[in-house]
């Protein structure tokens, strides 16, 4: 039998008690788990599983089951507003440019994946035991997983919720050479296992806890006893470290588990990604053991480095190594709609009838925080922290009225998707607007002027997305046209996002004579757009710029 080790009976949920004497239990929050919302038709399934009615499933080609899956999951899952919705703002972070015509067609597919799952749960997966594991399953550089159990150290393998992610500890456990395989699982889902658990698996060990310190030094002894440690990367708290979905390419943050890395680091396991991938069609696999080796150098170039550098730089490159395939198959990642509820998911809150001082002291622990709570690599903390408190003083200095109402009711700036960079300078767009409305003119001024020096030092770690010398151009020329010609200030930073697009991306270079005489021209044209309508977005704006270079007023490219 497989080994399920419960580490904290008396810290489940009220939900999820069997026995368990009355105490402070955690509230049970929304979008739990299949295996906590769904409990009696996982019942169901364990009956099936019990009386082995799944058997005749395999004289069925797999297209079969597939079928009723679309059909369960069209209606199941692609009736749902809430559904589409979250799979419609994830894939449009993971393809910024997805046509809709495309975006339905992804929505459609990944609604028919989850209706595939659950029918696969229940009527296949158990078929997995019964025969020979070449039916389901195949490998793709398994010498990898040799190799680095033959150092002796323990290895922990990362995977994503790709596919019939189920499959992957079956792969492992059920392979010819019997691994011997650890792993951590959901309490709520601990019906899936109990119910799926057979007295051939002696070689897989379960630890479910809501807590990592109470089974750590169980997962310890595995990997000291050159076990395999199987984790689930894809599955994070809100607490743990933010890092970049996938460095360069998709920087906004996304929590990262932190466990398995701490125990890399104690013991020296080797951390070798894999993915399970549908192998032709679903309900088969492919396990596909991928390159460590930049993992594993990152390891050793900062093992004597703080947690917070260790911890970083090594799920940032985990991330660039495994977040490709979420990408890449995308219509079959089951967290793909937790990505902008709980993976990615950040929002400033404030309470209803708060005043302008406390909304400011707010925002400004919440720009610390964004900084502590995540790691970027090259970003300049320290220099960061500075800028924020100097402005931060000032913008306090600068109030007329800080116990004025900001709001009568509870207000929100959703910070979700987003590098720590865009989630502090949409609170300082925010701020900036909402204090003109207010009429604290002065404050909302130095809101725009953060922004930009926000800007400035982040260009410092990558000086290759837009020359240092664009911000100082542009905040001298808009700096005249104010003290000039009566521009308004607290507009600068709209204007300077727009002209920051163009100049990327329509590669614009220092050198350009056109760049040089018709920069201030290029924020006249945009302020003159903004005067005539304040409420223009910054994509009607940046349209604008176009047709003006078109006609010789901007800049010619």
């Amino acid at each position: 039998m497989a080994h399920i080790f419960y580490a904290d009976k008396r810290n489940l949920r009220s939900d999820q008690q069997k026995g368990v004497n009355k105490g402070n239990f955690r509230k049970k929050e929304e979008n739990q788990s299949w295996g906590s919302s769904m409990k009696g038709i996982f019942r169901f399934i364990a009956w099936i599983g019990r009386y082995r009615i799944y058997r005749p499933n395999k004289f069925l080609p797999l297209s079969s089951l597939n079928a009723w899956g679309h059909l369960i999951g069209k209606f199941l899952f692609g009736s749902s507003r809430s559904v589409q919705k979250k799979a419609r703002a994830s894939l449009k972070a993971l393809y910024p440019s997805i046509s809709d015509k495309k975006l339905t067609k992804w929505v459609d597919a990944f609604a028919k994946y989850m209706g595939m799952l659950f029918i696969d749960i229940g009527f296949r997966l158990p078929l997995t035991s019964d025969l020979p594991i070449s039916t389901y399953y195949d490998y793709e550089n398994i010498e990898k997983l040799d190799e680095a159990l033959a150092l002796g150290k323990g290895v922990i393998i990362p995977t994503l919720h790709i596919g019939q992610h189920l499959h992957v500890p079956s792969m492992l456990f059920q392979h010819p050479k019997h691994y011997t395989v650890t792993s951590v699982i959901s309490i709520a889902n601990m019906t899936m296992y109990e119910n799926g658990n057979r007295k051939e698996f002696d070689n897989l060990y379960c630890y479910a806890s809501t807590k990592f310190s109470k089974i750590s030094p169980y997962l310890k002894r595995h990997l000291e006893s050159n076990h395999i440690l199987l984790m689930y990367h894809d599955y994070s708290t809100k607490g743990q470290l933010k890092v970049p979905f996938i460095q360069g390419k998709f920087p906004f943050l996304i929590n990262a588990p932190q466990s398995y890395i701490k125990l890399h680091r104690l013991t020296g396991a080797i951390i070798l990604p894999a993915i399970a991938v549908p192998d032709q069609t679903f309900g088969k696999s492919r396990l596909i053991f991928l390159d460590n080796s930049s993992i594993m150098k990152i390891s050793e170039e900062y093992q004597n480095s703080t947690t917070q550098e260790f911890h970083g730089r090594m799920s940032t490159e985990i991330n660039r190594v495994l977040y490709p395939f979420a990408r890449k198959y995308a219509h079959v990642w089951e967290e793909l709609m937790r990505l902008p509820t709980r993976r990615c998911k950040d929002e400033l809150c404030f309470e209803s009838n708060s005043t302008i001082a406390n909304i400011i002291g707010k925002s400004k622990q919440k720009m610390i925080s964004i900084l502590e709570d995540s790691f970027e690599p090259e970003r300049n903390d320290k220099e960061i922290k500075k800028v924020i408190q100097k402005f931060f003083n000032k913008i306090e200095s600068d109030l007329n009225d800080p116990q004025k109402n900001f709001r009568n009711h509870k207000t929100k700036i959703d910070l979700s998707i987003r590098d720590s960079l865009s989630e502090m300078c949409k609170i300082c767009q925010v701020l900036n607007n909402e204090l003109s409305k207010l009429t604290e003119l002065k404050a909302a001024t130095s809101f725009s002027e953060l922004e930009i020096k926000l800007s400035k030092i982040f260009f410092l770690k990558d000086p290759e997305e837009i020359p240092l010398q664009f911000i100082d151009d542009f905040e001298e020329a808009y700096n005249l046209c104010v003290s000039q010609q009566n521009f308004i200030s607290e507009w600068k930073s709209k204007i300077w996002r727009v002209m920051k697009r163009y100049i990327l991306e329509n590669k614009v270079t220092l050198q350009m004579e056109a760049y040089r005489t018709n920069i201030i021209n290029n924020i006249k044209i945009l302020h003159n757009c903004i005067s005539k309508n304040t409420m223009i977005s910054e994509d009607e704006l940046y349209l604008s710029l176009k047709d003006q270079t078109k006609t010789g007023n901007a800049v010619q490219v």
